[in-house]
């Protein structure tokens, strides 16, 4: 009974903790998108911000799945890339991991951009033009990243997944799936920061 109360006031103040954390980020989220418009220079940066963002999840999942961070005996990926920050344990208590910062971690939601941008987790993946298959987190993964305010934050979405390879489209990803072939569908590869640079002189900013 003792050892179920602990893990009751844990499984609260980890709720009252997380919830502080993303109203900051709200916070700081809604003071950042009261100024003006984002000069192209700036859009461009927070887009190069983002591919840097993506490489740095995906060499946090590798890490995250060579432990057993929740003690369930299996060594996954993360299926929320939030628990690369802060993961939970089969008792409810929160675990330190912290293989990404907690700004990026909790850039979840389109009001809460990280540097004009927010990631979310793809659950599934598409296997031909019309089949879908969910994710098996213990050999892969997927993540999108977007502009907070398209247009004014950034113009381009990325996408990943576990091959580590960054794909990118001027066009808004909205679907929660992988795409299938992205590279035959309109994706563009980006293998380094001068691929980005070079995709992106041929893309219309604001002055």
């Amino acid at each position: 009974m003792k050892n179920k109360k602990h893990n009751i006031i844990g499984i609260i103040l980890t709720v009252i903790i997380t919830i502080g954390f993303i109203w900051s980020i709200y916070r700081l989220s809604s003071l950042s998108n009261d100024r003006g418009p984002l000069s192209g220079e700036e859009i461009r940066a927070n887009e190069l911000e983002a591919y840097e963002n993506l490489k740095l999840i995906a060499a946090a999942q590798e890490e995250y799945k060579r432990r057993d961070w929740d003690g369930d005996g299996k060594k996954l990926y993360a299926m929320f890339y939030v628990h690369m920050w802060r993961s939970v344990s089969l008792a409810g208590e929160p675990i330190g991991v912290n293989l990404i910062g907690k700004e990026l971690a909790f850039a979840m939601e389109v009001s809460k951009t990280f540097k004009g941008y927010y990631y979310i987790d793809l659950r599934k993946r598409l296997i031909d033009t019309r089949a879908i298959e969910e994710f098996d987190y213990t050999k892969e993964w997927g993540l999108a990243a977007l502009p907070g305010v398209r247009g004014r934050t950034g113009l381009l979405t990325f996408i990943i997944d576990q091959s580590n390879v960054i794909y990118a489209t001027t066009k808004m990803h909205s679907q929660p799936e992988y795409p299938y072939d992205p590279g035959g569908s309109g994706w563009a590869r980006i293998d380094s920061r001068a691929d980005l640079e070079k995709f992106q002189a041929r893309v219309s900013y604001p002055d």
